[in-house]
């Protein structure tokens, strides 16, 4: 899924700003970074975030965070909705 102009990320407070000093350093290494996010003047990144949300919408199992590389394990999250799973029979 691709969120152009971070307008999910935005609604759901899963996006960060770029400071003054990091946009520079950006600038300096020739990314553009709103270009990139599909949105001019658009400094925003997005947050690493996994969620599973049951069927009455309530959320089972929410893990967000700035460090991209740190993500939510899966089999964590399979093991959410198993227990969601086996709790609905």
């Amino acid at each position: 899924m691709s969120d152009v102009g971070q307008e999910v990320g935005k609604a759901f407070g899963l996006v960060y700003a770029f400071t003054d000093e990091l946009r520079s350093a950006y600038d300096g290494f020739g990314l553009d970074i709103p270009a990139k996010n599909g949105a001019p003047d658009d400094w925003l990144l997005p947050l690493s975030a996994t969620y599973a949300i049951g069927m009455d919408g309530v959320i089972l199992f929410a893990d967000t965070g700035v460090d991209y590389r740190r993500r939510a394990e899966p089999l964590d999250v399979l093991a959410v909705l198993q227990r969601s799973a086996e709790a609905a029979e």
